[in-house]
Order: structure tokens, then C-alpha cells, then sequence
């Protein structure tokens, strides 16, 4: 096939060259198990090898319901080279809304872990789902599948190659979270996966030495740092899953260098007594992202973890790569800059616009709206929502925000969540940065409830850190001193934890619904 004489390499391409680039280094650490780059080139080879031999084609759909293993990335790695249009299942997702992605994405081929947690949910989903053509498993599951790893160690290795060089094929379609309704199939093409990449490697800041510890889900963010650490020659050090404690003594153990994180996480380090007695100077980046961040918790990070902070803001419609905000940029004792989330980055063009599509003022509220190779090509099978998003030449994200004088992009909340009280717009955001400077205020969420008076009135939920004494009377005195009337919550309530999508994001649509019959939802 002849190609375009300017067309870019693929994510596919740059595996390749890393692969074998860096044979004998390090790749993948997995607990005791530890394999080069050269033996991951042989595996990734032989997995293709056994998946064309099973009849899977360039451009059939591939879903895989694992956790974060060697063999996860080993598959990643071969759906790049094979032209699949791979959707990932989140690991801790319902049942329903595993197999309505399964369904709408058109699935014919799922890889299942065979831990039991996984097989278990594996059976139920091609019992619901009958697009599903073929399934694999990484590893015997009796007469369930076809064992992949057993295929694989049988096949006879091909020489790795790109079997789709098309920069706009499509190569994930990764489903939203749902919050707002049913999730929507994301289309990323391979331009925009390799942008996304270079746009990594351009503004994050890695260390000359790369150990990632990856215990994120590889089924998102997470998995965007794969190719990124490929590319450098790096370690990806896989764990299971997020537990404080294992975490810090990974980074101790493996003398980690850089980690990917959401905040819920980084709350997580700081309230574990571990912290204080681990080894962490080898960390030196740690990327963190996907929701925003109480500006309060991140000074305490700078000050406990260490000046190594880097902030991407993204969406999965343009993964990764909309604002940075880094290392340097975290200035210590400036709460307002540790809310922003950085300055546009270099790839992509932001723009603030207002509901008529002008440009705001600087410091005007707008909608952060974004252009360039990183935006998705559309929404799966579902033109409309493509049309309302993508919009005179510009992605419009949802997400509403400010940019100072300096370029500094501040996000004051989602526009579905701004509350509308007696006529005046309030960002809960700026409630929550608020109630995070209160001493002893973990984590807050607020929201608006129906009002027959004010039409909406702002109602909070605190978590208090432990041992921490709150009344809703100081907490409410505190707001209106920092912000006025108008932002104070007209009622708190305390409690020991707040709901959590799977990705580790505040679920303001779960605190909604548990509100939806409350009195407080009607008041005079």
C-alpha cells in the first residue's frame, strides 16, 4: 500500500519502533514477573498471530473486560498493530451498562480476565449481548472462550507491522461515564491517539528515567500512558488496583519515578499515616487529572509529597490534551492558582466562548471550547449529539471557565451544574474551593435543590477529616466571608464519605438523585 507522503506515524508505528529500540530494558513489572521490551515484542507478535488466526479482521470491534496486567497491555499493544476498533470496559462498571456499551458499540470480539470476579461478569454480558461473535480468555476457563495465552504461547510470531496506516481510522470508541444519561461511544481516530500522545510527551514533564506505577484502570486515562513510556524507553510497574498503602510501598520499593493519579487518590495519600514514613525521593512526576482537585488538598500535597505536581485537563472527547498545569506553575500559597488547570497546550487551540459563539473577555465566564488533531471524529451511531458538540468549528466540552491575564484557564464548573438562585449564577465549584479552606473539611460536594422561593438554593455535603468538629453554622459564616451571601449554603449535611464514579469522579448525578424526593427539594 502506498501512503501519503505526509501522513504521520501511527500509535502502532512508534510501539514498533520503541519495541525494538529498547529490547533488552525493562518494560513490564508485574509483581515477581518482569518482561524486556524484546520479550513483550515476541508476546505482542504472537498474540496477532493467534487473533488472525481466530479470524479477527482490521476494523472489527474488540472489547476487553480486564484489570491492569501485563497481558492487558500485551493485547493493547496488538490491537494497535491489527487496525481494531477497541473499546474498553471499565472493570467496575454495572452489568447493564457493560453490555448496552458492548451492544451499541457492536462489539464481535471480547478478551475476558479469567479471575472470577471477571469470568463471572464475562458469562452474564455474551449471555446479553449477542453481537459478540467470539470470546477470548487470558488464561483456562474451561469450555468458556478460546484461552488466548495458551493460543498465543502456540503461535508462531509475525513480524510486527501496521496493518491500518489510515490516521483517520478509528481506533478506540471509549464511552463517556453516563453522568448526565446514557453514555455516548466516543469515536478517537488514530491521528487523534498519536496527537494525544505527542502532546504527553510535549508538556509533562517526564524524568530522564522513566518508572511508571500505573494502579489507575489501563481501561482509561491510565491506559494513555502506555505508548508515552514506550517511547522514553520506560517501566510500566502494573498493580492491581488503588490502595494507599501498596502504592507508597511500590514507589518505595521499585524506586518509581513518575505516576498517574486522580485526586480522590492523592486525598487518599495524604490521610494515610504510611505517608509519613515512606521513601518518596525518587518520585518525580506525578501526573494527575480526570476531575478537579480541591486547591486547599494540593497546597498540602506540594508540602508533604513534594513540588512534583503536573496537571493535564482533558475529556475523552479530547483525551489529555486541552490545558496543563505545570510543576512550576503550582505556586505554593496561591489558592487561585492551584484551581486553575493550566494554560492551553501547545497542539491544541482553546477558546472561551459565550452562548452566541463570540469570545468572552478575559476574566468573563465561557464555554472552554477546543480545535485541533486531538478531537474526536464524532459520536458512535449518533449524529445528532455530534452536531450539538462539534459546532462551528470547535468542540464544545461543557465545561465553563475563566482565563486570567496570564492564560491561566480556571474551570468553574460543568454548565449542567450551575445553580440559578434568585437570579444570580452560582458554580458550585467555587462553593466546594471554598469549604476545602475550612480546617477540617476533607472533601464537600453542592448542589442546587428546587426552591419555591429562590427557584434553587445551594445545599452542601462535607466530609469532615477525622477527629474534625463542624457545624453547619461556621461553614455557612466562612463562604459568605470569602465569596458573599449569594454563595452560602442554605443547608449542610455531614457525612463520612460522597459517591464516586468509577473513575474516581465526584458523581454529582448520584448526590442529585438522592436528593430528588428530599423535603429540603421544595421549600418555601
Amino acid at each position: 500500500m502506498v501512503q501519503p507522503l505526509h501522513q504521520c506515524a501511527t500509535q502502532a508505528d512508534a510501539a514498533i519502533r520503541a519495541l525494538k529500540r529498547f529490547g533488552p530494558r525493562p518494560l513490564l513489572v508485574e509483581d515477581d514477573k518482569r518482561l524486556t521490551y524484546a520479550e513483550t515484542a515476541n508476546l505482542v507478535a504472537q498474540t496477532v498471530s493467534f487473533l488472525k488466526q481466530s479470524g479477527v479482521q482490521p476494523g472489527d470491534g474488540i472489547s476487553m473486560l480486564a484489570g491492569n496486567s501485563s497481558n492487558t497491555v500485551i493485547c493493547t499493544l496488538a490491537f494497535w498493530m491489527m487496525g481494531l476498533r477497541y473499546t474498553p470496559l471499565h472493570p467496575l462498571a454495572s452489568t447493564d451498562l457493560q453490555s448496552f456499551v458492548l451492544r451499541h458499540a457492536e462489539i464481535s470480539h471480547l478478551i475476558a480476565d479469567t479471575a472470577p470476579n471477571f469470568l463471572a461478569r464475562a458469562e452474564a454480558l455474551v449471555s446479553q449481548t449477542k453481537t459478540i461473535q467470539c470470546v477470548f480468555t487470558l488464561g483456562d476457563a474451561g469450555a468458556f472462550g478460546r484461552d488466548l495465552v495458551a493460543g498465543r504461547n502456540a503461535s508462531a510470531p509475525t513480524a510486527l507491522r501496521s496493518d491500518d496506516p489510515n490516521p483517520e481510522s478509528i481506533a478506540i470508541v471509549a464511552y463517556t461515564g453516563g453522568t448526565t444519561g446514557l453514555p455516548k461511544g466516543v469515536m478517537l481516530s488514530a491521528r487523534a491517539c498519536m496527537t494525544g500522545v505527542l502532546s504527553a510527551l510535549l508538556e509533562w514533564e517526564w524524568p530522564e528515567e522513566v518508572r511508571m506505577l500505573i494502579a489507575a484502570p489501563l481501561s482509561h486515562a491510565a491506559g494513555m500512558m502506555i505508548l508515552p513510556t514506550l517511547i522514553r524507553g520506560g517501566s510500566l510497574v502494573l498493580r492491581p488496583n488503588f490502595q494507599p498503602i501498596d502504592f507508597l510501598a511500590t514507589i518505595e520499593r521499585e524506586r518509581i519515578t513518575t505516576t498517574f493519579g486522580v485526586p480522590t487518590m492523592i486525598y487518599a495519600l495524604l490521610d494515610n499515616p504510611k505517608l509519613a514514613h515512606t521513601d518518596l525521593s525518587s518520585l518525580q512526576t506525578f501526573i494527575y487529572g480526570a476531575s478537579s482537585i480541591s486547591p486547599t488538598r494540593l497546597q498540602e500535597a506540594l508540602e508533604r509529597i513534594g513540588p512534583v505536581f503536573v496537571q493535564l485537563y482533558g475529556q475523552t472527547e479530547a483525551p489529555n490534551s486541552i490545558s496543563v498545569l505545570q510543576k512550576s506553575e503550582h505556586r505554593r500559597g496561591d489558592l487561585g492558582r492551584l484551581a486553575s488547570c493550566g494554560t492551553a497546550v501547545t497542539l491544541t487551540r482553546v477558546k472561551l466562548l459565550a452562548e452566541d459563539g463570540s469570545e468572552v473577555g478575559r476574566g468573563e465566564v465561557g464555554e472552554i471550547c477546543v480545535a485541533g488533531p486531538v478531537v474526536m471524529s464524532g459520536y458512535w451511531r449518533d449524529p445528532e449529539q455530534t452536531r450539538q458538540a462539534l459546532r462551528d468549528g470547535w468542540l464544545r466540552t461543557g465545561d465553563l471557565g475563566r482565563v486570567d491575564a496570564e492564560g491561566f484557564i480556571t474551570i468553574v464548573d460543568r454548565a449542567k451544574d450551575m445553580v440559578i438562585t434568585g437570579g444570580f449564577n452560582v458554580y458550585p465549584r467555587e462553593v466546594e474551593d471554598a469549604l476545602g479552606t475550612y480546617p477540617g473539611v476533607a472533601m464537600s460536594a453542592v448542589i442546587g435543590l428546587p426552591d419555591n422561593k429562590w427557584g434553587e438554593v445551594l445545599h452542601a455535603i462535607v466530609v469532615p477529616t477525622p477527629g474534625a468538629a463542624l457545624s453547619q453554622d461556621s461553614l455557612t459564616r466562612h463562604v459568605r466571608d470569602r465569596l458573599g451571601p449569594v454563595y452560602a449554603p442554605k443547608s449542610i449535611d455531614f457525612a463520612s464519605s460522597l459517591p464516586l464514579t468509577q473513575l474516581g469522579k465526584l458523581d454529582k448525578k448520584a448526590i442529585k438523585a438522592a436528593f430528588a424526593t428530599d423535603s429540603r427539594s421544595a421549600k418555601n
